[in-house]
């Protein structure tokens, strides 16, 4: 993209002063305009050292949740098993019956 400098024709452009003056010190009304306020402890820092906090925060929030779940599920897994009744003597798992068959194998 190319840019070029156009200057402005003399009749298009007033030169007797800005069109829109700078703020004065004060509005209309005496009062003063508001001022920043003054930089805390959070504004001063670097935005990634911020992020990188943040992420940190985020990822021990996720591991203490992850833990609790796990030991939810491992609680209700040692709760079913208790309840369930034992497997007879015929009832193996057979993981053969499980697994994909071959192609061409016609089942």
């Amino acid at each position: 993209m190319k840019f070029e400098l156009v200057e402005p024709s003399a009749g298009s452009v007033s030169t007797t002063g800005p069109r829109h003056p700078a703020p004065a010190d004060e509005d209309s009304a005496g009062q003063a305009p508001p001022t920043a306020p003054e930089p805390d402890e959070t504004s001063v820092k670097p935005v990634g050292e911020r992020m990188a906090r943040t992420v940190r925060g985020v990822r021990a929030s996720l591991n203490l949740l992850q833990a609790h779940v796990t030991e939810q599920s491992t609680a209700e897994a040692h709760r079913s098993a208790a309840s369930a009744p034992a497997a007879g003597p015929g009832a193996a798992f057979h993981p053969h019956r499980f697994t994909a068959s071959p192609k061409g194998d016609g089942r």
